[in-house]
């Protein structure tokens, strides 16, 4: 499980940089006007540019990508400080939080705006990988008929 714990906080680096850099990217755009095109803007599809201008790039006026800066930084917390007694238990729910933004972000970037940043994209897949490879259901929820969990209240 030692290993699961190091994968943790390999996956939160990656983040806080694909974060840092995303919120250097919204600054510039937004609020420097920078007119030089970002790394993340491969064509009219994979356009961080466009996204980073779009009304769905923060939330508060603060970028969303300061909010996963902030996402990442707790988890590595959380997986010091709480990870050795009480495993993924600890993060299950923050985990499930990523997840549930992640999808809500990435469906409102390709089903609204009809464009994906490639970054954004790493972003949703490490949330993806968190959820899913990462960790197993906690114990206090059995995996029953193939397809729901239960919650075992005894």
């Amino acid at each position: 499980m030692k290993n699961n714990k190091n994968i943790v906080i390999f996956f939160c680096v990656v983040g806080l940089f694909i974060s840092a850099y995303l919120s250097k990217h919204y600054v510039d755009v937004n609020i420097n006007e920078s007119s030089q095109s970002s790394i993340c803007s491969v064509n009219k599809f994979f356009d961080c540019d466009e996204l980073t201008k779009g009304a769905y790039s923060s939330v508060f006026k603060i970028p969303l990508s300061v909010y996963s800066f902030v996402f990442f930084i707790f988890i590595i917390f959380r997986t010091l400080v709480y990870y050795e007694k009480h495993r993924e238990n600890a993060l299950f729910c923050p985990f499930l939080f990523g997840l549930v933004c992640s999808i809500t972000m990435f469906s409102i970037s390709l089903f609204v705006e009809g464009k994906l940043c490639p970054f954004c994209s790493v972003l949703y897949l490490i949330h993806l990988l968190f959820f899913i490879k990462v960790f197993s259901p906690p114990s206090f929820l059995t995996f029953k008929y193939g397809f729901l969990w239960e919650i075992e209240l005894i």
